[in-house]
């Protein structure tokens, strides 16, 4: 606090409650879409590859800097409804993002691939993490980018 020339009591007072602190921390950490950068230059399954490639990788699942998503759903699980609505505002966001670039499926619109395509991600991501060390680690990171991507198994094996 004393770096941002606040004190505690000082800093509180920005908030009605501890739970629009809360809110406002989901919020401002959640919101922004991170981790896309590097995939301007590509569009439809082309930047879906690359984005579940790279966030299903042995390097994300390691950096202890990389999503958050994965080390707060449990606790925004349990939060008060305040903090869960601005966790699903910022999760809109991020869903947002990567519609654009999936191509729906038959029968699987592009929103409702999106949204599977998130859950996917981060559940698969938040297992490798829970599981590093051991190699079921690695089989999930490489079956939910296989799940996530099908058209890559069948670009594979030459069908169309």
């Amino acid at each position: 606090m004393s770096g941002a020339g606040l004190t505690i009591g000082g800093f509180y007072a920005h908030f009605d409650s501890k739970t629009a602190m809360d809110a406002e921390i989901v919020r401002s950490m959640l919101s922004p879409v991170l981790g896309l950068g590097g995939l301007e230059d590509v569009d439809g399954f082309d930047w879906l590859q690359r984005a579940v490639k790279r966030y299903l990788s042995v390097a994300h699942r390691d950096n202890v800097d990389g999503c958050p998503y994965p080390a707060v759903l449990s606790e925004i699980a349990l939060a008060p409804g305040e903090i869960r609505r601005a966790f699903a505002e910022a999760l809109e966001i991020r869903v947002a993002a990567f519609q654009p670039h999936v191509q729906p499926r038959a029968g699987v619109a592009a929103r409702e691939r999106a949204l599977a395509t998130m859950a996917l991600t981060i559940g698969g991501l938040l297992l490798a993490r829970a599981a590093q060390g051991h190699a079921i680690s690695e089989e999930l990171l490489s079956a939910c980018r296989r799940w996530a991507l099908p058209e890559a198994a069948q670009r594979d094996n030459g069908a169309s």
